[in-house]
């Protein structure tokens, strides 16, 4: 799946579940339990989360 399918994806999540993910996912990194690699794909994934919700707010 490249970017473009993902960042589609998110939209048929409501605001309040991509917030909520957002939130969950911050926590896991938090934790310290999580590989380099993971830690990558956790923050490469709020940041997708994070664009959908600003180009929501511009419409």
């Amino acid at each position: 799946m490249n970017q473009t399918e993902r960042q589609n994806a998110f939209a048929r999540f409501s605001a309040a579940e991509l917030r909520r993910k957002r939130t969950e996912l911050k926590a896991l990194i938090d934790s310290g339990m999580l590989t380099d690699r993971s830690l990558d794909n956790q923050h490469a994934e709020i940041a997708m989360i994070e664009n959908e919700l600003a180009f929501r707010d511009d419409r």
